[in-house]
């Protein structure tokens, strides 16, 4: 079976730390500087916040409708980029089954 680029992108930025269906245990400050860690590889220009451009560094071969997907579903200001509070309201709302079905459609997200 083959790993999409997405898959390996929404599994570093969303899956990281213990997350049970979108919800943090009790291992919460844990959970949340794993998050943070995990977002920090892929600000790469240390401005605390993720863009299209560093995540295609990070991940080259990923796809433009699962960078869509992802901005869509995490930058809840529309500015073109994900800041960390973004990152976790986005990574403890959604599973990873929840996330590949939005990527099917991601502009039904709106």
């Amino acid at each position: 079976m083959k790993i999409s680029a997405f898959c390996i992108l929404f599994s570093l930025l969303f899956l990281s730390g213990v997350l049970a269906q979108g919800k943090v245990g009790s291992s919460q400050n844990s959970d949340e500087e794993t998050h943070r860690q995990d977002f920090i590889q892929f600000d790469l220009n240390n401005d605390g916040n993720v863009d299209a451009f560093e995540i295609r560094e990070v991940v080259p071969t990923i796809g433009q409708q699962e960078i869509t997907t992802f901005f869509i579903v995490a930058d809840k200001n529309e500015n073109g980029l994900i800041d960390f509070d973004e990152y976790m309201h986005a990574s403890l709302s959604y599973t990873d089954e929840q996330f590949k079905e939005m990527a099917k459609d991601p502009y039904s997200q709106n």
